[in-house]
């Protein structure tokens, strides 16, 4: 996503993926979050310090948790 290359980062993602973010703010479509951040952010970069999989028993499969430091410039 950083690179902007959107076809690669789709390509990565289960069909029935889920991203979650603060505010209870959920995305099911890559598009969905990238609409979401254009009015809310210039530009985001960030460093993930790790991956952790959580496999799980049930439906989703698995849980991908990463931690990062991030730096965002805000929109006007």
């Amino acid at each position: 996503m950083e690179a902007r290359d959107i076809v690669k980062a789709k390509e990565m993602l289960a069909h029935d993926f889920e991203m979650t973010f603060p505010g209870a703010v959920v995305f099911h479509e890559l598009k969905q979050l990238i609409d979401w951040s254009k009015s809310r952010y210039k530009s985001i970069g960030k460093t993930f310090k790790n991956l952790m999989t959580c496999p799980m028993k049930k439906k989703p499969s698995s849980i991908v948790l990463a931690p990062y430091q991030g730096k965002a410039t805000m929109a006007d």
